[in-house]
């Protein structure tokens, strides 16, 4: 905790963003953006849809009062704030976790879409959720981070270690996805298996995601941690965020 001190104010800025921009994007890919109303005021608590919605809305208001404690100065408050941020993190924390797999679970079942009906679905969006929230806190500290800071060497260093093992679980999750697809020896598996890594957008996969966002991700987070100094650049810290994202 001491490691990601001061910190706070502007990752839960960036919290609030992205799940703000998420829902944007959700309403927009929607087409008809009034129906999501519907989850609101009539929802079906068997659905697990029903119960993304409702958590991530649980998130973003447990966000918001978060960052409202942080922003209002200490003498106006009837409590310690200290206290009340620890509790609402530590159990935000788990509720991210099972919202971010509630939306695995949801793609998982899909009967239409057959090479998605694994059971690595649910831990894929945590995974994937996590190493992008790595990356874009990376962006946040090379670029507003203080570099001066006696603990700042030991917060890049925190940060690249975490990002690595997350980039290495992503690695073991994408070969097991296509690992069981291919395993599966149907024909709508193994198309969708040899179309993600051998068809019209091959080099979207090997390129992109391989080769950018997980081998030179790699080697750039290995290069920082070798030569601690290079954590105080803030093109190294932006470089890797932004290969990660990918």
């Amino acid at each position: 905790v001491k490691t990601f001190a001061g910190t706070g104010k502007i990752f839960m800025l960036a919290s609030l963003a992205s799940l703000g921009a998420g829902l944007i994007h959700i309403l927009i890919n929607e087409g008809r953006p009034e129906r999501v109303m519907n989850v609101f005021l009539h929802p079906n608590f068997d659905s697990v849809l029903a119960w993304s919605v409702w958590i991530y809305t649980l998130i973003a208001l447990a966000t918001a009062a978060i960052l409202l404690v942080l922003f209002i100065p200490q003498k106006r408050l009837p409590f310690r704030k200290e206290p009340v941020i620890k509790w609402l993190m530590i159990l935000g924390f788990p509720v991210a976790v099972i919202a971010s797999g509630a939306v695995g679970f949801t793609l998982s079942t899909q009967s239409s879409h057959s090479f998605w009906s694994v059971g690595l679905f649910p831990v894929l969006f945590p995974i994937f959720g996590m190493s992008a929230g790595f990356a874009l806190s990376r962006i946040i500290v090379a670029l507003y981070g203080d570099k001066t800071s006696p603990g700042y060497p030991r917060l890049a260093k925190t940060m690249a270690i975490s990002t690595i093992a997350l980039l290495l679980s992503i690695t073991y999750i994408i070969g097991s996805v296509l690992f069981v697809g291919i395993y599966d020896a149907t024909p709508p598996t193994i198309e969708a298996a040899n179309y993600i890594m051998f068809g019209q957008y091959w080099y979207g996969f090997w390129i992109v995601q391989i080769g950018l966002g997980i081998v030179v991700a790699l080697g750039a987070l290995i290069k920082v941690l070798s030569k601690p100094g290079l954590s105080k650049k803030p093109a190294w810290g932006l470089t890797i965020g932004v290969l990660v994202l990918l």
